[in-house]
């Protein structure tokens, strides 16, 4: 009843769930002993991005704020409370942090950051497990989803809940129902403002080796308030979308392992059935420890997915990523990573009448990080980052290049 009332609830009340696991973790840590539960930690930032609004030239820059300036510098500076707690099978993990953001040119993005987010990973005998969570998260909307030059505060929340149960040595049954609602305070976005519902049941064949077969059916009920309006026409973007799927966990080795997750998805609009579409989703997903100190992932993936482009009311992505974490002394770490997509954007428009456009987006980004641990407690990185999107609509490419330098103290208890 909980996560049915909380979406009824106003927005301060949205860390409700979060707040109650956090003064449960203090409870059970009352009556635990003394060791490293809570951790308080400072964390600041400097960011420097060389095409922040994502421009595609100095021209569109000029064109769009009077100024060919792309560039900026961002400084950050967090404070937060971690908080872990083991009590017997129950576990607690919690996150609480707020943030100030100021950028030297664009100064009208300046912002107070807030995230929230909590999680019970609860266990009844040996057989039944699950996890009751939320989350709250308060920031400026990255600017690759929506180039605006005008101030766009999102709001996101999340409740969750999942139980499952093992009746049987080789076969278990699982269930979870979660919410998420994303907000936003620019006016003209406030169309895709929207609440989700997401339902889901599975069963799965579980071998000796923790290695597991099964399927999944899930139901996503997504509610747009506020219509799109263009021109004359108001569209309606409520859907609902349910999905058949069969998932695969492969323990190869204890150091190595595959994942598989693939099937049917069909998406239904309440309004303009004609957008509505169907096809296959899959995603594929790697890990190999190969050492005590190094870690490779790979994650490939085919999916149809919704669009915010109103010339195609779904895209067809396809794409590839990898990373790597290497720890190269003890005090030393190195983490890379390389993603590409190429986004098809297929179907109907979304404004009767109106021609559907081809369009097609190939997206590419590459990241380099550097960690060091100089004393106990306090960690110093550094990494480089590249983000390019092209297109054969030429306008919407856009090529940016980050520097990103950090340092955070943990204040935790020896």
């Amino acid at each position: 009843m909980f996560l049915l009332q909380a979406c009824r609830y106003p927005q301060h009340l949205y860390l409700g769930l979060v707040t109650f696991l956090v003064a449960l973790s203090a409870s059970f840590s009352a009556v635990a002993a003394s060791d490293d539960v809570f951790s308080p930690y400072l964390d600041f930032s400097v960011i420097h991005e060389d095409n922040l609004l994502r421009f595609h030239d100095a021209a569109t820059a000029l064109a769009v704020t009077g100024s060919d300036v792309m560039a900026d510098t961002v400084k950050r500076a967090t404070a937060g409370l971690r908080i872990n707690k083991i009590i017997s099978q129950q576990t607690l993990v919690a996150d609480l942090s707020m943030s100030r953001n100021r950028y030297n040119h664009f100064s009208q993005y300046d912002y107070a950051g807030k995230d929230a987010s909590a999680n019970w990973g609860w266990q009844l005998g040996s057989h039944v497990s699950g996890n009751l969570g939320g989350g709250y998260t308060e920031g400026q909307t990255p600017f690759q989803d929506f180039r605006t030059i005008e101030p766009n505060i999102n709001r996101q929340r999340r409740e969750n809940f999942d139980a499952a149960w093992q009746f049987h040595p080789s076969w278990r049954v699982r269930a979870g129902y979660s919410q998420y609602a994303l907000a936003y305070d620019l006016a003209v976005l406030k169309y895709n403002d929207r609440k989700l519902a997401t339902t889901e049941f599975g069963i799965d064949f579980v071998q000796p080796t923790n290695s597991t077969v099964g399927v999944q059916m899930r139901q996503i009920r997504g509610e747009y308030p506020n219509n799109l309006i263009v021109s004359i026409f108001s569209v309606d973007n409520n859907y609902s979308q349910n999905e058949f799927k069969g998932k695969v966990d492969w323990r190869m080795s204890e150091t190595a392992s595959i994942q598989f997750l693939g099937g049917l998805v069909r998406k239904n609009y309440d309004a303009l059935t004609k957008r509505n579409f169907s096809g296959t989703n899959s995603r594929l997903v790697g890990n190999w420890s190969v050492s005590a100190k190094l870690n490779l992932n790979v994650n490939a993936w085919n999916e149809v997915g919704s669009s915010n482009d109103l010339s195609a009311n779904y895209s067809t992505n396809r794409g590839i990523s990898g990373g790597m974490g290497w720890e190269l002394t003890s005090k030393i770490k190195m983490d890379a990573s390389l993603r590409a997509e190429h986004r098809d954007y297929t179907g109907v428009s979304a404004v009767t009448g109106a021609q559907a456009l081809e369009r097609k987006d190939t997206y590419t980004a590459a990241n380099l990080g550097l960690s060091y641990v100089p004393i106990r407690h306090l960690q110093l990185s550094a990494s480089i980052a590249n983000e390019v999107l092209s297109s054969n609509f030429e306008r919407n490419g856009y090529r940016d290049n980050k520097l990103q330098l950090n340092g955070r103290y943990d204040l935790g208890l020896d």
